[in-house]
């Protein structure tokens, strides 16, 4: 492992001791960005070393006139500072009541997993300025660390409908991972997670009323 990931990987992890003890909402989400982007280069980083070892050990192969053993220098997976995958979450299913949107990943050992490894953020990024500071209400991003030695992800953009962020969560089931969103507006249907989806089926809706007219 090189010195710049061992960099990384320490970093990381002091940022996941200090999210574990933070109680400002305004710090958490500090260290909650800082994690991810943290975790995103970590990944990243590695990748390339991986390649750059698999390189070096098939031009050993060849060149070497010895039969000796070539180990590639590829990170051990038990180092506290291994590099973790990171999987995008796009399997899912969703219901929805007059209250709450819910949508369900299935996780397997989900339950077993501290709940600060869990950074999640409801109605999207807080955007600060000197003098400003905006807020998107229909945006989520859920970031899982360290679940059986891979990181785990989902980000929706545009949902259907506004959120009320201080009343949403998440919440850990056997085997499963529950988001639940606080719907702004009770009691109306969302029928879709995303304003795209909506769009869509909209335009195929009145696609074929245009052709039950012409019949």
């Amino acid at each position: 492992m090189s010195h710049h990931l061992k960099e990384i990987s320490a970093d990381l992890e002091e940022l996941l001791k200090l999210r574990s003890q933070a109680n400002r909402a305004t710090v958490q989400t500090f260290l909650d960005d800082k994690i991810q982007q943290l975790a995103a280069e970590q990944a990243k980083v590695g990748s390339k070393e991986e390649k750059n070892s698999e390189i070096y050990f098939r031009n050993s192969q060849l060149t070497s006139t010895e039969q000796k053993p070539v180990t590639p220098q590829v990170t051990s997976s038990t180092s506290n500072t291994a590099v973790l995958p990171t999987i995008k979450l796009t399997n899912y299913a969703w219901d929805e009541s007059d209250k709450f949107v819910k949508i369900y990943l299935t996780l397997p050992k989900i339950e077993t997993l501290p709940a600060d490894q869990i950074i999640h953020h409801f109605g999207g990024r807080q955007n600060y300025t000197v003098f400003a500071k905006s807020l998107n209400s229909s945006n989520f991003d859920v970031f899982v660390n360290n679940l059986e030695g891979k990181n785990y992800s989902i980000e929706m953009k545009s949902l259907r409908d506004e959120i009320v962020p201080e009343s949403s969560s998440v919440k850990q089931k056997t085997g499963d991972l529950l988001i639940m969103m606080k719907k702004k507006t009770e009691g109306k249907k969302w029928e879709c997670l995303t304003k795209i989806e909506y769009i869509e089926k909209e335009k195929r809706s009145d696609y074929f009323f245009d052709l039950d007219v012409m019949n």
